[in-house]
């Protein structure tokens, strides 16, 4: 009896075993099933897209500069002495006229007075030299005075006149490829400049381009140019390091596509593209001038193209996506 109870109970469990893995099965491929359906619509990768759009973008040219001064006042004292102060401190803001230094003036006053002294006596012996000729004329019609001593007394006088005259007059004493494409935008109005300061893209100065040499240096092929820009707060100093970019010209039906969308390999810059079907295309690009952060495609692109943005890492040419809009920047 006990075999017997032992074997129904072994041909129970295997049935149990036999059951439950009929069940795992039918579960197992059910599970296959449901992953096969859902497979590709999982791998669908939702991505940005930015139409490609047409419109005048402004042609810059930029460069590296240094900034100068327009005009250097050089000091130089027409009286030397000790300065006894200094009502301007270094480094301030000055008018013209604006007193800078004083100087001791106790040698001046003591040249001055010695100087008035001096005319003093000499208009006091002018007075006498005039007085004595008077008397001399007088002496010498009358025969009392002998006319040589009259010419010395005249002589006297004039003497003095001329020291009283000089009593009186006491005083204190870009590069050369571009070189067409500048003189172009020159004949057609001025060129309206920018300039950015180092860590400061976005503090710009506005000027105009006020010079250009007529002269190409032939060590670097560049020319000499020079920009006038307002500098009411003093953002600019001499020797300043700064970027400038010369407006010459305006692009008209520009494609532009989103700067952050163009790749590069082997063959080139390119850009991905919603093709039929949402399906990924590739295609090679010759871009253009930039603005903002947009740049021209002069080639493979056209006007309404979708150009991806984003995820660029994760899809390749043929891969299937799912495309989310995104405003393009006016920009």
């Amino acid at each position: 009896m006990r075999r017997f109870k032992f074997g129904l109970g072994a041909a129970a469990l295997a049935g149990a075993a036999a059951a439950a893995n009929f069940i795992l099965s039918g579960q197992a491929e059910k599970h296959d099933a449901a992953a096969a359906v859902s497979g590709p619509a999982a791998a669908v990768l939702p991505v940005p897209i930015v139409p490609v759009v047409k419109r005048t973008i402004p042609i810059y040219l930029d460069y590296s500069a240094r900034t100068e001064s327009i005009r250097n006042v050089t000091l130089v004292a027409k009286a030397s002495g000790y300065v006894q102060a200094q009502p301007a401190p270094d480094g301030a803001d000055v008018r013209e006229g604006e007193l800078l230094y004083k100087l001791d003036p106790r040698d001046y006053q003591a040249a001055l007075d010695q100087a008035k002294a001096q005319g003093q006596r000499d208009a006091a012996a002018l007075d006498y030299a005039r007085a004595n000729l008077g008397r001399g004329a007088d002496l010498t019609k009358s025969g009392f005075l002998p006319k040589d001593t009259l010419d010395q007394r005249t002589s006297t006088a004039r003497q003095a006149e001329a020291s009283l005259a000089m009593d009186q007059a006491v005083s204190f004493n870009p590069s050369e490829t571009d070189l067409a494409v500048i003189e172009r935008a020159r004949a057609a109005g001025p060129i309206l400049t920018e300039i950015r300061l180092p860590g400061q893209p976005q503090a710009q100065l506005k000027g105009q381009l006020t010079f250009i040499d007529n002269v190409v240096d032939r060590a670097t092929g560049t020319i000499n140019a020079r920009a006038t820009i307002a500098n009411a707060d003093f953002a600019l100093l001499p020797g300043q390091y700064v970027r400038i970019r010369l407006h010459v010209g305006e692009r008209p039906n520009s494609l532009m596509v989103p700067q952050e969308a163009v790749g590069s390999s082997q063959v080139g810059k390119y850009v991905y593209v919603m093709g039929e079907g949402n399906k990924v295309e590739r295609r090679i690009v010759s871009l253009g001038p930039t603005d903002g952060d947009s740049v021209s495609a002069l080639t493979g692109v056209a006007e309404g193209d979708r150009i991806i943005t984003g995820n660029l890492q994760k899809i390749a040419p043929g891969a299937l996506v799912r495309p989310t809009e995104r405003k393009p920047s006016s920009s």
